[in-house]
């Protein structure tokens, strides 16, 4: 179980980006997600298994709790396989 969560730490509010994007051809509107202020709320479960000596194979998932200035999702899945060297 985890959870992933930010508040503040600067940038621009939605509201403050408004008119600045516009045209979607600007500067402000190719670094908006790098420029806007991202604050949110996430809680998770996720599980490791271990195939042979080298293969570990990880799965999660994730819900939005609470998010502010980020993309509005209601569940976030992850499934990986991972190679030791």
């Amino acid at each position: 179980m985890f959870s992933l969560a930010k508040f503040g730490g600067g940038g621009l509010t939605q509201t403050e980006l408004v008119g600045r994007a516009d045209g979607r051809t600007n500067v402000w509107w190719y670094h908006h997600d790098q420029i806007s202020s991202h604050e949110y709320a996430n809680i998770g479960i996720g599980v490791d298994y271990q195939l042979g000596d080298k293969y570990t194979l990880s799965t999660s998932v994730q819900t939005l709790v609470w998010g502010r200035n980020v993309y509005d999702f209601k569940y976030s899945a992850d499934l990986r396989l991972t190679r030791e060297f």
